[in-house]
């Protein structure tokens, strides 16, 4: 199962409840990633095209995480590929051409969700959620996401058009639902298209 959204529609609440509730592997990008972002200043000094091979080698290495982990347990992706190139196609200074040329490259090597629930969520909402958040904003995208509406837009859009192209997909307007309503609307996904269990 991958969870996908933009920056305050609740990925890491509903993949949390998801991991907690099957027993699954949650998986997202390995702290060396995180590390190698910020020590490079990858999201200011690197260009689009080059930052998006970068997040393409990061989710290869959660691809072979999560089919390791299929071996014996449900997985869970906090993010996973629609994320990496939805955020580089919604620079302006790309085309959705360019992206998707060197994604096509790559494709096959990655290991296909069985389901990908799409969380999608207003500007406002997801703005507030992110400024209470613990750990603030701390990413350019998601200073972005909370200074540009039209950004906002624009990589939701994006998302929701690579999502409907890629599988079986629910998408989930997180914007008034709390998180327990989140859970619910989560589980009755998982159950109707997947058939793990009742809610």
């Amino acid at each position: 199962m991958v969870v996908e959204g933009v920056h305050g529609a609740g990925k890491t609440t509903v993949s949390e409840m998801l991991r907690d509730r099957f027993g699954a592997a949650l998986l997202h990008f390995t702290p060396e990633f995180g590390r190698f972002r910020q020590d490079a200043e990858l999201d200011v000094k690197v260009a689009p095209l080059p930052r998006l091979l970068h997040y393409l080698a990061a989710t290869m290495q959660v691809s072979d995480l999560a089919k390791a982990h299929l071996e014996s347990r449900h997985v869970v992706c906090d993010r996973y590929l629609v994320s990496s190139l939805t955020l580089l196609a919604s620079d302006p200074s790309v085309t959705a051409q360019e992206v998707a040329t060197i994604v096509a490259t790559y494709e096959p090597y990655y290991c296909p969700p069985d389901l990908t629930l799409l969380l999608t969520v207003e500007h406002s909402v997801a703005t507030t959620r992110l400024r209470g958040r613990a750990d603030r904003i701390v990413t350019n995208s998601q200073r972005e996401s909370t200074e540009s509406p039209a950004f906002f837009q624009r990589w939701q859009l994006h998302m929701k058009k690579e999502v409907t192209r890629r599988g079986s997909y629910v998408e989930i307007d997180t914007s008034d639902l709390s998180r327990s309503e989140m859970l619910v609307c989560a589980l009755d996904a998982v159950v109707d298209r997947l058939g793990l269990g009742e809610r």
